[in-house]
């Protein structure tokens, strides 16, 4: 078995959705990852959205109390 098998192999098993070459200039697609369901979407954002909102509060409270500690 040659490289360029072996990443398709790898890639196929992670998921990858990309072009690769392989060694003798053949060009193969690689599989895709099953989807997720949109509830999973949904949980995903609305936990990615806390912790972005999360960040933002953090980040203004420390800018404040250095903006405090500066008056």
């Amino acid at each position: 078995m040659f490289l360029g098998a072996d990443l398709a192999g790898i890639r196929a098993m992670i998921g990858a959705s990309d072009m690769i070459t392989h060694q003798n200039g053949l060009l193969a697609r690689t599989t895709r990852a099953a989807k997720p369901s949109s509830e999973d979407k949904v949980r995903e954002r609305e936990r990615l959205r806390r912790e972005l909102l999360q960040r933002i509060l953090d980040r203004e409270i420390r800018r404040q109390a250095v903006r405090g500690a500066r008056l």
